[in-house]
């Protein structure tokens, strides 16, 4: 250290070493950096300090070097201002809630911006989740009993003391003598496409709950761009980039990481068998899918042989790609006898993200078939209707107080043939996740998270809050939801003031929502008769001059009279608090083009997608011969971020 501290400080003299920051027009001459490297050894830097001089962006790294010399000879650590748009000459810096990382021009790691939002919010969750946990540790809650047990073995005791302080800080605060109590371990956690690494950046430098993230990547140039990254923000105890393949990685750990995050590069269905078996009891799943025309009906063909399920188009198509998510979801964890409990559902710009909890547990794995079902929807006024796919029954059973459970197939169909509202025929799709999608608590509390930190913590706030509040305020529990416009356009009428229709609806005596997808929707519990007797009043008050024609839909429904009176004098529970408040809810996009970004490392040109990075030359020989090899033939999603 003594001599690594006399080296550093003829380095600071000749390289102009700022107390406050280092410009990044400063470079730091060869001539000094070799000398200085032979002065400090290999104790200070291990194998790297080669990597300093051959890498393009040597004076970045070394840089960084001298941060931990400082560290070493017991100083204060410089903090580098890496503010500037160009760092180490190609390199570029782009800097996101408290991480920054240095990107090439040549797009040669993925990097998309409008995943900002996604970003955030899964923050904002994985906080809420490790509250949790704590409370359920504290309740003696069996899984965290069984991960607090194996973390304690593992770390040999390590962390008595830390529950010791804990112990003392609380009794302190209550001014008792403490109590034993136990903390919860720190959160593992797992991003298995971390390209860049911006996310597990994020995730170590702004949750305090974490022990550590694992960001994998095939790609060569992504490892790399993430140890210079790494570097870069100072989180090397806390971040570890490994190189493998998603699958392989995920299943040689089992229930190994409390959270898995997985964002690929369109559609995540062939990661999720070996995601269910990675997560722990109780752990946590973050999934998205970006193949939005294939979930919401553009290729059924491909949603059936990905999903094992089928879309069915409509203005509520967002949220049927959530549920066929979770449907999916479903299917491979109860290959394992372990089952999903949804904590928040959302569908954002032009992708869906869900977050499930993994539970371990037969008898509720059986009960996977009752929380699906198939759905009909008409071809002429889009009403739909739902059928379970399976019934679970209960029976007292041979013993005392025994209780006995079978399961049956659903009882169908759930529909005529011909729609009941309109005459006309019918479509059936799914199956599709019919239980809630969201937990009203979770909501509240990764609300009350993200208001806490607000602008200062989450990099694009407005937008998240105002997702969240619409999220908080919708129906959980009712599958799909009605636009407004769509109804209003097969009546062939003036569109009424959601209000007006909400309040009609809450005057009824039935529930009623916004939803989050889209402005003009609206959720409800209210049958279907009641729903158009709601319009057929409307339109009566409010006639088109243009008669529907006889045969039409229109004339079909309008040509019944209704059987309630219907009431559109404004309730309170009808209408939306957050626009009471001025809360604003569905903001525009930040910048102009705000959507998927392009694929790394293609030139701007499109490519076959590729779990596996090619090797040099084989992709173009590949091409060549019409045929892969065995590295680069299976059809995978690459690095999402």
């Amino acid at each position: 250290a003594a001599a690594a501290l006399q080296g550093l400080k003829s380095v600071v003299a000749s390289a102009r070493w700022k107390p406050n920051g280092c410009s990044a027009q400063a470079r730091l001459p060869r001539s000094t950096v070799k000398p200085f490297l032979a002065k400090v050894g290999r104790t200070a830097f291990a194998s790297r300090e080669e990597s300093f001089l051959t890498s393009s962006s040597w004076s970045v790294k070394f840089q960084n070097a001298l941060s931990k010399v400082f560290s070493l000879a017991g100083g204060s650590r410089p903090e580098p201002d890496w503010r500037a748009d160009e760092v180490g000459g190609a390199m570029s810096e782009i800097r996101e809630g408290k991480a920054g990382v240095l990107l090439a021009d040549e797009n040669d790691v993925f990097y998309n911006k409008a995943q900002v939002v996604n970003r955030d919010i899964s923050i904002a969750v994985i906080k809420t989740f490790a509250k949790k946990r704590q409370e359920e540790l504290d309740a003696n809650a069996k899984h965290m009993k069984v991960r607090y047990a194996r973390w304690k073995k593992k770390s040999k005791g390590g962390g008595q003391e830390q529950n010791k302080q804990r112990a003392d800080a609380e009794g302190a605060e209550a001014g008792e003598k403490a109590k034993p109590v136990r903390e919860a371990p720190g959160l593992d956690i797992l991003e298995a496409m971390a390209a860049s690494g911006l996310r597990a950046m994020r995730y170590a430098l702004e949750i305090p709950q974490v022990n550590k993230v694992y960001a994998n990547d095939i790609d060569g140039k992504a490892l790399d761009a993430m140890r210079k990254n790494i570097a870069h923000n100072g989180v090397e105890g806390k971040v570890e980039p490994t190189k493998s393949d998603a699958r392989v990685l995920m299943l040689q750990n089992p229930l190994e990481y409390d959270v898995i995050d997985l964002d690929p590069y369109g559609a995540p269905v062939q990661l999720l068998d070996s995601a269910v078996q990675a997560v722990c009891d109780g752990g946590l799943l973050c999934v998205t899918a970006t193949d939005m025309a294939v979930l919401c009906g553009n290729s059924n063909e491909a949603c059936w042989l990905k999903y094992s399920s089928y879309p069915l188009r409509g203005k509520h198509c967002h949220e049927a790609a959530l549920r066929i998510l979770l449907h999916t979801i479903q299917s491979h964890a109860g290959r394992y006898k372990r089952y999903i409990v949804p904590v928040l559902s959302m569908s954002v710009d032009y992708y869906v993200r869900v977050f499930v909890r993994v539970f371990t547990s037969a008898n509720v794995a059986k009960d996977s078939a009752t929380r699906v079902s198939y759905a009909y929807v008409c071809n002429g006024c889009h009403s739909f209707n739902f059928q379970r796919v399976g019934e679970k029954k209960t029976t007292a059973g041979r013993k005392k107080g025994g209780v006995g459970v079978k399961y049956l197939p659903g009882i169908g169909p759930a529909v005529p043939k011909l729609c009941e509202h309109c005459g006309s025929r019918q479509k059936m799709g799914g199956p599709f996740w019919t239980e809630p999608i969201h937990d009203k608590a979770w909501v509240k509390d990764i609300l009350r998270t993200m208001e806490q930190g607000g602008k200062k913590e989450f990099a694009i706030f407005d937008k998240c809050r105002g997702l969240m509040t619409l999220i908080d305020e919708e129906l959980e529990d009712v599958p799909l939801s009605i636009c407004l416009h769509d109804v209003m356009k097969i009546l062939k009428c003036t569109p009424p003031p959601s209000a007006d229709v909400r309040s009609a609806i809450a005057n009824a005596g039935y529930r009623v929502s916004s939803t989050h997808d889209y402005p003009t929707g609206i959720k409800t519990d209210a049958p279907w008769e009641v729903f158009w007797d709601i319009m057929r009043h409307w339109c009566k008050d409010h006639p088109n001059p243009n008669r529907p024609e006889e045969g039409s839909v229109a004339h079909a429904i309008l040509s019944k009279e209704p059987k309630i009176q219907a009431k559109f004098s404004r309730v309170f529970n009808a209408l939306s608090k957050a626009k009471m408040s001025k809360t604003p809810r569905f903001t525009p996009n930040p910048e102009s083009y705000w959507g998927p970004g392009m694929r790394a490392g293609n030139g701007g040109q499109k490519r076959k997608r590729f779990m596996s990075a090619p090797k040099d030359g084989a992709s173009k020989a590949a091409k060549g011969q019409g045929m892969g090899t065995g590295e680069t033939a299976s059809e995978e999603p690459r690095a999402a971020e």
